[in-house]
């Protein structure tokens, strides 16, 4: 989800004859023009050379902006691992300046979160959601107005099912003006996340209405083809959904972005593993399981899979191979989603993710920019609520809890 008004892409490396203070603005200038268009690796070498050349000059906010955008390109090839590393190096810059609780960290932000909620750590999402929410304004590009609000509404629909805020969305990003510019990205991710919630929801007549946006936005992308298995499937044709999610998983329809490759693939292991063909649905699980680890993404599995998945993961448990930890964690999940959750404050939240880093107190507070003793304050709530005494107890007790 790219951010900022558009600009005409320019590419090449600053001309040699500029000074280090030109060639800065322009390799982020021309970076982020090309991130934009689509070029990918041309946006990532100019960023790069703006990011080596903002930390030699000790320009911060051309690094945190050349940071974040190379988070922006990870994001854009749906690699969760690496946004996560760009947002931690951003974040640092941020922090070293105070910027984290500002405007400029918007963005930033916005795609910790989206990285976050990949990789099924739906605390630090969540905190990173609430600081979005928080800074973002009419000012902001309406792609990230719209990122930020979806964020948002995602981390508030796994947590309770409140379908409120998704039914606002819904509707911002279907009535979204021709001339509001929409990243195309930004329309990938939420016109299939609109739609497997609208099926799951049993909302048939919306799946209607998300279909025809899809075509309309992003023409004979990937994603159209699984809105419309999607559909498919509410109108009890599951011949034509595997169809259309088998084009879509093996590459005949290319996709906007490869995360929505999984999801297509993820829901043909769910039709098959539901079918009873346990060997085409073990090989392509195999497969989401591979790409889910590539990518930092086990959220296909978490979102789709369902309990046939489940017994596919169970039923092989201990012969997942290299996937085998991320097996572990995927069920754990699956069984913790039954279980009694702890009612934390975001304050509350973003002190428990502070634990496992070995801050000291002082750290935590600077960092959190609050006083030590509310830091204090928060950490006794916790250990309360967690039914806890140390720092060591609340971290394991917490991951138990599925709260880290």
């Amino acid at each position: 989800m790219l951010q900022g008004a558009q600009v005409v892409p320019d590419s090449g490396d600053p001309p040699p004859s500029v000074g280090p203070d030109v060639g800065l603005l322009l390799a982020l200038a021309r970076g982020t023009a090309l991130l934009r268009a689509g070029s990918l690796n041309e946006a990532e070498h100019l960023l790069r050379t703006a990011a080596t050349l903002a930390a030699g000059r000790t320009a911060d906010a051309a690094l945190l902006d050349a940071l974040t955008m190379l988070g922006a390109v990870r994001a854009a090839q749906s690699d969760f691992h690496g946004v996560r590393e760009y947002v931690e190096r951003a974040s640092a810059v941020a922090q070293r300046c105070g910027w984290t609780e500002t405007a400029r960290a918007t963005y930033l932000h916005l795609l910790g979160g989206w990285a976050e909620r990949a990789a099924l750590h739906d605390t630090a999402s969540r905190i990173h959601a609430s600081r979005a929410s928080a800074l973002v304004s009419g000012r902001d590009d309406p792609t990230v107005q719209l990122g930020v609000a979806a964020l948002a509404a995602a981390s508030r629909f796994d947590g309770d099912g409140v379908l409120t805020d998704v039914d606002r969305v819904h509707r911002l990003w279907l009535t979204a003006p021709a001339d509001e510019h929409i990243a195309s990205d930004a329309v990938a991710v939420l016109a299939v996340a609109d739609a497997l919630i609208a099926h799951e929801t049993g909302r048939r007549d919306r799946l209607r209405e998300i279909s025809e946006a899809a075509r309309e936005r992003l023409g004979s992308a990937g994603e159209v083809l699984v809105v419309a298995a999607i559909h498919a499937l509410a109108r009890g044709q599951r011949r034509q959904a595997v169809e259309a999610l088998r084009a879509v998983a093996d590459g005949e329809r290319p996709v906007v972005l490869e995360l929505n490759r999984v999801y297509a693939e993820m829901l043909l292991v769910r039709l098959h593993a539901e079918a009873g063909n346990q060997h085409v649905a073990l090989r392509r699980l195999a497969s989401v399981l591979d790409d889910a680890a590539r990518l930092g993404a086990a959220r296909p599995v978490v979102d789709v899979g369902g309990q046939a998945v489940l017994d596919l993961l169970d039923g092989k448990f201990g012969g997942w191979g290299r996937n085998e930890a991320l097996v572990e964690e995927i069920v754990r999940r699956a069984r913790a989603s039954a279980a009694p959750t702890v009612a934390l404050t975001q304050r509350e939240l973003d002190v428990l993710c502070e634990l496992p880093t070995l801050k000291t107190v002082e750290e935590i507070a600077s960092s959190l920019v609050v006083s030590v003793n509310t830091v204090k304050t928060h950490l006794r709530s916790v250990y309360r609520k967690l039914g806890v005494a140390s720092r060591r107890d609340a971290i394991t007790e917490a991951r138990r809890a599925h709260l880290l």
